[in-house]
């Protein structure tokens, strides 16, 4: 079971696609898990890979209310550090870190 979960996301807020990141903890730090351990179970495996720790947190986070474009609060994650580990979209994520470095 892995100690440290964070999701890394954009949220639609005000017009615009803003980063953030959630460090898990408490209910929804459960929920990643158990949508991990459901992605596995989907796949024949009784226990969950880094993938299915990524593919449970878009399950759990991920809010789509446009249907013609994005709307107020639609949420898209595009990584997760499961404790030392990070899985994520390599461009996304190259983007969000050269903002944060420079904020």
């Amino acid at each position: 079971m892995p100690k440290t979960l964070i999701v890394f996301m954009t949220r639609y807020e005000n017009g615009v696609w803003r980063y953030s990141e959630h460090a898990c903890n408490g209910d929804d730090f459960s929920a990643v898990e158990d949508s991990a351990c459901a992605k596995a179970f989907d796949r024949g495996s009784a226990e969950p890979l880094y993938i299915d720790y990524l593919r449970g947190a878009e399950y759990i986070f991920n809010v789509v209310r446009g249907h013609g474009g994005p709307a107020e609060g639609d949420t898209r994650v595009f990584g997760i550090r499961v404790d030392k580990l990070l899985i994520a979209e390599c461009d996304t994520f190259e983007h969000y870190s050269k903002l944060k470095a420079i904020a």
